[in-house]
């Protein structure tokens, strides 16, 4: 269930965050370790009046519509290219492409549109300073994992892995967990590191069955490597998580072209040694998530 924020109410979060001195601007900008300390307090000395009225009386309303912000901007699509709070130009495909990788919530439906969030649709979207702020009024896990996905589309790599490290050291959840490996392991993909985006893509399925890119993720990272074993096993785990899997095959697929960089692309097509292991792979593919895997890096 969605909450409603009174016009009044948002028209005062409105201002304050036009104010490039407030407390919460300040808030929005910070490093992921000057925020995992707690809910902001209300007798905070830095806020001002208007601030500490929106602490004190409004914190729950406010956390949750920025929340819903960065879920919107994470489940796109999105034809803005610029967060909130800092109106900073992110890269417009890479931004698409990387939103592309998010697990959609399902858990509920996410309004297409809502009025209240014209804070951050007529200006771009709700981006990570917007989930920093979040967090900082209501912390959750929801929240600091959104905050680490928002990190790498906006191009801030270091800060996500810490983000994620913080959500896989401390967090009960084991979902929450799963998740945040998937993020490591597309910072390595990114990196050029395909082992360890292997092995974080591995822990991922390991911390929790029902993360389904994970698995499929798995497979694509075995197959640049051309890693027989690790691509059998990791087509296994396909089948055994079918149910799962089929949920998010279509909008994988569609998206791994673009996930894999020109130089990955020439390798693949180049290494005859290991343009064949993907072959027999095909070969014995029994599913079709595993063929329609394969047939894009071929």
């Amino acid at each position: 269930m969605t909450q409603q924020l009174a016009p009044e109410v948002l028209a005062l979060l409105k201002t304050v965050l036009k104010d490039n001195d407030s407390a919460f601007r300040r808030i929005a900008g910070m490093r992921a370790k000057g925020i995992f300390d707690g809910p902001l307090p209300w007798r905070e000395p830095s806020l001002s009046k208007e601030e500490r009225y929106l602490v004190g009386w409004h914190r729950e309303e406010v956390a949750r519509l920025l929340y819903e912000g960065c879920m919107l901007t994470l489940q796109g699509p999105t034809s803005a290219t610029k967060t909130i709070l800092q109106r900073r130009e992110v890269e417009e495909q890479s931004w698409k492409r990387r939103c592309r990788q998010v697990l959609r919530s399902e858990r509920e439906e996410w309004p297409s549109e809502r009025e209240e969030l014209e804070i951050g649709i007529a200006q771009g979207q709700l981006g990570a300073a917007a989930a920093r702020l979040s967090y900082a009024l209501e912390p959750t896990e929801d929240t600091r994992y959104a905050l680490a996905e928002l990190l790498l589309i906006e191009g801030d790599p270091e800060e996500s892995r810490k983000v994620a490290e913080q959500i896989i050291q401390t967090s009960p959840l084991s979902g929450h967990r799963s998740a945040a490996y998937t993020v490591l392991g597309t910072i390595a993909h990114e990196q050029g590191d395909h082992a360890a985006s292997l092995e974080q893509y591995r822990n991922a399925t390991e911390t929790s069955r029902h993360m389904p890119p994970a698995y499929l993720s798995w497979l694509v990272q075995a197959a640049i490597l051309g890693d027989k074993e690790q691509a059998l096993e990791a087509m296994r785990r396909v089948r055994e998580n079918l149910h799962i899997v089929r949920r998010v095959l279509d909008p994988y697929t569609e998206a791994l072209p673009g996930l894999l960089s020109p130089e990955t692309c020439d390798r693949l097509r180049s290494d005859h040694a290991r343009k064949r292991i993907l072959l027999e792979l095909r070969r014995n593919a029994v599913e079709d998530a595993e063929t329609r895997i394969l047939n894009v890096l071929l």
